[in-house]
């Protein structure tokens, strides 16, 4: 297999450039893998609050107990409206809550509107978050006056009550366990294609140029078997690609990727690693320079890889984005990543894992078809 060789030994010649590639994107996929984690945990933030109690009872003085039992008060400030703007402007201070005179009488009657003054830092989300702490507790105090309390211990019995937490446990999703993996995976959508149009996109394009191509025409090699030594050439190096990225991630993350999930996750990105090839055999039919090969790489990897789902999670993505994304290999690659992994609500299932692979193949099958009749009118 003369010209099998032939492309095997130009292929090494490249190999150092090539490595270069895959040591960076390597690292690119653990950087944004290990970024990319979701948090499951959450913890409130304390704000910096000034409280001017005008009303001096009891109840007013177990909702300033409350405020500093959840966030950090700030003393000393002159209550002069000018003076709190400016605080809130230049955040020495996120919220300010003044307690209205008369504000224990309006509990007795059973009155809740307008008990405080509040200005808040704009567009502050940790100030939306205090409101919502307080309409809690003014429930926790109406239901109290309810049962029948007194408002200074309503107040008093609804400080208790809002210590009160109840212990959680977050029920992961069935992602079987391989949710570091499935990070990993999810960024191979865009380092394949990247990869295999600089590393090998060009040792095809050596065998075309004129000088080797009349010599290999030339040789006593019969056009089906120059397709079948160049085919295999192609998918000797892709497999050697995607074996050497399994390893790392094997070593990476040891059981994760032998699970059963982790080894569809493996099947899936093989899957999506063919059709990066026939887009490279696609791509390897025209002449390109360096520069233009980047170019290409770099607009279908990147393009893809937002409008599919790769660098944004698909369910933040619009609809229309989505519906334009279904013509693309990249989504059916990531939904079928998402449903594995647990990165959506979808359940898995066998029959959508092999639609969403098998559409992957058919436009693998697609690319190949158009990458032959490309050379055959090239021929011509």
């Amino acid at each position: 297999m003369p010209l099998y060789k032939a492309f095997i030994k130009i292929f090494f010649r490249r190999l150092p450039s090539i490595i270069a590639y895959f040591v960076i994107f390597m690292v690119i996929a653990f950087i944004m893998g290990s970024t990319g984690k979701q948090q499951s945990g959450f913890k409130a933030t304390k704000l910096k609050v000034a409280v001017f109690d005008m009303d001096g009872t009891e109840s007013s003085r177990a909702l300033v107990k409350y405020i500093s039992d959840n966030h950090k008060l700030v003393g000393g400030i002159d209550d002069r409206e000018q003076t709190l703007q400016d605080h809130l402007y230049y955040a020495t201070i996120d919220y300010v809550i003044t307690i209205d005179e008369g504000f224990e009488d309006k509990l007795a009657k059973g009155e809740f509107d307008k008990l405080l003054t509040t200005s808040k830092s704009q567009g502050s989300y940790s100030a939306e978050f205090l409101d919502g702490q307080l309409e809690q507790y003014f429930r926790l105090v109406k239901s109290q006056i309810s049962a029948g309390d007194q408002p200074g211990q309503a107040c008093i019995k609804a400080n208790a009550l809002s210590r009160e937490h109840v212990k959680v446990n977050i029920a992961e999703k069935t992602g079987g366990g391989t949710e570091a993996f499935g990070y990993f995976t999810q960024y191979l959508a865009y380092i394949f294609i990247c990869m295999l149009i600089m590393g090998v996109a060009p040792c095809l394009m050596r065998l075309q140029t004129e000088d080797l191509r009349k010599r290999i025409l030339s040789s006593p090699v019969s056009p089906a078997s120059r397709t079948a030594q160049m085919s295999a050439g192609t998918f000797t190096i892709v497999a050697g690609i995607w074996l050497a990225f399994m390893t790392v991630a094997a070593a990476a993350y040891g059981s994760d990727v032998f699970s059963r999930n982790g080894l569809l996750c493996m099947a899936n990105s093989a899957c999506y690693i063919i059709m990066a090839a026939g887009i490279t055999l696609l791509v390897a039919q025209f002449n390109c320079t360096d520069n233009v090969l980047s170019m290409i790489s770099n607009v279908i990897s990147l393009g893809m890889s937002f409008l599919c789902g790769v660098f944004v999670p698909q369910e933040y993505l619009g609809a229309g984005v989505l519906k334009a994304a279904h013509a693309l290999p990249a989504y059916w690659y990531i939904r079928a990543n998402n449903m594995l992994c647990g990165f959506s609500d979808e359940t898995f299932s066998y029959g959508k894992f092999f639609t969403f692979t098998g559409i992957q193949l058919g436009f693998a099958a697609a690319l190949f078809i158009a990458a032959g009749i490309v050379s055959a009118k090239k021929k011509r």
